[in-house]
């Protein structure tokens, strides 16, 4: 079984029930994060690294380590894993940040401003359009941090309006997603880091 995760800079705990296991695989994870198997002993790991509980176990508990938010994906198993399980794609990436929008760099042509410090600035009624592809290239993950100095939180929907999530003042969420997606403050300006990773092939 393969189960997508993410887990909060702020450090909540989360837990997954997922039948009984033995065998647990990082199959990919975009910065290590912390894993436990009973809610209270965690330890470190990282993609690639390879888990065999002490008994067999149903839950899995996850949260952030030294306080960064990460996005990963875990496989476990009731017996040990072959080569095929494991395999893991490790292809070349690029990074763009605020949509290459440069610091102190005035609103133009449907792109918001940015401030000195390098956050975006998103009015309520923008619905910034942040592309899942740049020049052929699928993206890979999206992160938005907004500032905690930010007048209004920052609202996330997908390309059509739809499924909006909020992202709180002081907040660091990253997707693991490809999909269109737009963003505005709500209810006013939100100052807002856009970092987005693209795969190069």
């Amino acid at each position: 079984m393969t189960i997508p995760f993410s887990v909060k800079a702020t450090g909540e705990v989360e837990q997954r029930s997922l039948g009984e296991f033995s065998y647990v695989k990082i199959i990919s994870a975009s910065l290590p994060f912390q894993i436990s198997f009973d809610g209270n002993t965690f330890q470190a790991v990282n993609q690639n690294d390879y888990l065999q509980t002490s008994a067999p176990r149903t839950n899995v508990f996850c949260r952030a380590l030294n306080g960064q938010a990460s996005a990963f994906t875990i496989k476990v198993s009731k017996s040990p894993f072959t080569g095929q399980d494991t395999t893991q794609s490790n292809a070349p990436t690029s990074l763009i940040g605020n949509l290459g929008i440069a610091d102190n760099a005035a609103a133009a042509g449907g792109l918001p401003a940015c401030d000195g410090n390098g956050y975006l600035q998103v009015t309520a009624g923008m619905a910034l359009l942040i592309p899942g592809n740049n020049n052929g290239h699928r993206r890979q993950s999206v992160t938005f941090t907004v500032s905690a100095a930010s007048a209004v939180a920052l609202r996330v929907n997908d390309s059509n309006g739809a499924g909006h999530m909020i992202i709180a003042l002081g907040e660091k969420i990253q997707l693991v997603t490809d999909g269109d997606l737009r963003i505005g403050g709500v209810g006013g300006t939100c100052s807002v880091m856009v970092g987005q990773i693209f795969l190069n092939n």
